[in-house]
């Protein structure tokens, strides 16, 4: 019972060092239309959802032509792709992201900003920011796609740097692809 209590408090006491974050607002892409959650996480303003702007040199998983909410990148894409205000993340954004989230000490980085749904293999996460990370897999080639339902891997503007989280891991782990690599973009405001 008391460690229960301990972990209530520890919640509670993170929710309330929080409170001023996670302030939700929306944008309007002016290219087509679409209109964007976005959130501030640790001063920082970030689209609360994948990009899905049809930039040339973008496509959908599989290579799906309709109902495209997800879009893939490659990198010289993803560097061009975000919209005018908007930027790609740098590494160092993601490294601020990352400590920001672990800051709870409660939960662990990937869970707290996976979405709640959509994640393969129970590996829905809490998303306590209102960051909302869904998976949307990856591809090597538009013909060469994987883990759709259980990976997400998002483009930061350092070179070949990325960042992922994964259905059966709970850390959000940077990594490394080629420049061909088709991956997500979570835009950031300038």
């Amino acid at each position: 019972m008391h460690r229960a209590l301990v972990t209530f408090l520890l919640l509670a006491l993170a929710s309330a060092a929080f409170a001023e974050d996670g302030a939700r607002s929306e944008f309007t892409d002016s290219r087509d239309g679409r209109v964007y959650r976005t959130v501030e996480i640790g001063g920082q303003v970030w689209f609360a959802e994948n990009l899905a702007y049809a930039a040339k040199g973008s496509f959908c998983y599989g290579g799906a032509a309709k109902g495209c909410s997800e879009r893939l990148y490659p990198k010289d894409v993803a560097e061009k792709a975000c919209p005018a205000g908007w930027r790609l993340p740098s590494n160092d954004d993601f490294q601020k992201l990352y400590g920001y989230a672990g800051k709870t000490g409660v939960r662990s980085v990937g869970n707290a900003l996976k979405a709640k749904s959509g994640w393969d293999r129970n590996g829905n996460g809490f998303d306590d920011f209102g960051f909302d990370a869904k998976p949307a897999g990856y591809c090597e080639s538009r013909k060469k796609c994987e883990y759709r339902d259980c990976f997400l891997s998002m483009w930061s503007s350092t070179e070949n740097i990325s960042w992922s989280l994964y259905c059966v891991d709970e850390d959000f782990n940077k990594g490394t692809y080629s420049r061909t690599a088709a991956l997500s973009v979570r835009c950031i405001k300038e």
